[in-house]
């Protein structure tokens, strides 16, 4: 990752599961921060509930709806991203190339994208996104709640997000 990449914060809230949180973008300095993401997820205990994600539209100042996840259950959910059709199941945005597969795929714009766990050995505790070519696009990291994104795919950012929420979400439920 370079210089120029993303880098996002994740603020989880304290009053409700972590389908609820604000995405904010790190300055250069690494100080000051400035909210891209709003995702909201009111009914934290329901079973069939949905999240609202907006991204801030920095030209007029206004939230842009993102798109919305519609939950079945807690394991089982349809994205509609833009808010609009087609929904794209869980299943399509964390796909196993293999029964025994430790990597998650997901199309965008195209290209297809895959979620790794960051190797053990390397002390870090995280996720990996790499593109189709298997250069890393994006990287999460636990002890630090911050998604680095490569400034190349920022194009495909609401993807990169939310996938990264659904595999943080499945990971925390031991249902990687």
């Amino acid at each position: 990752m370079s210089n120029g990449d993303l880098r996002l914060h994740f603020v989880f809230s304290e009053r409700f599961d972590m389908r609820t949180f604000n995405v904010n973008r790190l300055d250069a300095d690494g100080v000051s921060e400035v909210t891209l993401y709003k995702v909201f997820h009111p009914l934290p205990d329901s079973l069939v509930s949905e999240t609202i994600f907006e991204r801030m539209n920095f030209a007029t100042g206004q939230w842009d709806k993102a798109g919305i996840i519609e939950w079945s259950n807690r394991t089982t959910c349809g994205v509609f991203f833009g808010g609009i059709p087609p929904k794209i199941g869980m299943r399509e945005l964390r796909k196993k190339k293999k029964n025994n597969s430790k990597s998650r795929r997901f199309k965008a714009g195209g290209t297809e994208y895959k979620w790794k766990l960051q190797p053990e050995d390397t002390g870090d505790t995280g996720l990996v996104c790499e593109g189709s070519r298997g250069k890393v696009v994006a990287t999460w990291t636990h002890e630090t709640n911050i998604l680095y994104v490569s400034e190349r795919v920022v194009d495909q950012l609401d993807h990169i997000v939310i996938t990264c929420l659904m595999n943080l979400w499945m990971w925390t439920m031991r249902l990687w």
